[in-house]
């Protein structure tokens, strides 16, 4: 399968997350479809899975009828986005 080479974002806001702190992507704004990493090194979980290190510009996507949550064991920032484009 193609791996994406290039993405297009509209970030629709950021925030600064305490560690130990779990959201929801049911509080991501209207339209959002990705979380994005914006410091430097840190960990976090998906949907209870193990803590895993995560790093700047790392980028989870997630579908818009489906809730994840996300718990950060450290302090971090993040950014929501909606993608626009993919080239492969």
């Amino acid at each position: 399968m193609a791996q994406p080479v290039g993405q297009l974002f509209e970030y629709l806001g950021g925030v600064h997350i305490k560690a130990n702190t779990t959201i929801s992507t049911a509080s991501a704004p209207t339209g959002a479809n990705a979380v994005i990493y914006k410091s430097e090194k840190g960990r976090a979980s998906v949907d209870g899975t193990d803590a895993f290190t995560v790093k700047y510009g790392e980028v989870t996507y997630f579908s818009n009828t489906s809730i994840h949550t996300y718990t950060f064991t450290e302090d971090c920032e993040i950014a929501f986005a909606k993608i626009i484009s993919v080239s492969l």
